[in-house]
């Protein structure tokens, strides 16, 4: 394993506050990818990680972290299996309350008219994501209307107002 030093964290730290400083989407995506999308397989076998470093190649595997349809104790098992507590699994599964999204990947929730979805929320939506297929697939909405630039429960009280995606 590789040991990190307080340096090594700077470093990592300062390099992610510069990306988000640059592109305030990038903090979302990098909790989305590391927690949502898929957990790193690290590479156990000394040689093989030598190789991998040696020749700079990206050898770790990575698998989906979880689906829609899992299971509340599957889901707490998987995450349990990576170090990660059920309140940790709680608090990034709220990872939407930052970030944005594009149109393409909510259109058919606003609109669908079904009752899961407030319909005043639906609307506003609607003004930036045209209903027709091709037209302004990639135009952007913040994930969270009230304070879409910070980690915070506003997914949570949203969800509970219909309020997401």
């Amino acid at each position: 394993m590789v040991a990190y030093t307080n340096s090594n964290a700077k470093a990592i730290c300062s390099a992610v506050r510069t990306a988000i400083a640059r592109e305030r989407r990038m903090a979302a995506s990098l909790i989305r990818f590391h927690f949502h999308d898929c957990f790193v397989q690290p590479i156990l076998d000394s040689e093989a990680r030598k190789k991998r470093f040696d020749h700079h190649k990206h050898e770790c595997s990575y698998k989906p972290a979880s689906s829609f349809y899992s299971q509340f104790q599957s889901l707490i098992d998987l995450f349990g299996g990576k170090g990660l507590s059920a309140k940790d699994m709680v608090a990034l599964s709220g990872s939407p309350t930052i970030g944005q999204a594009q149109c393409i990947t909510f259109r058919g929730r606003i609109y669908n008219n079904a009752s899961d979805i407030d319909a005043g929320f639906a609307s506003t939506r609607r003004r930036r994501c045209p209903a027709n297929l091709g037209y302004g697939d990639g135009n952007m909405a913040a994930m969270d209307l009230v304070t879409p630039n910070s980690f915070d429960n506003n997914y949570y009280k949203n969800l509970m107002k219909r309020r997401v995606f």
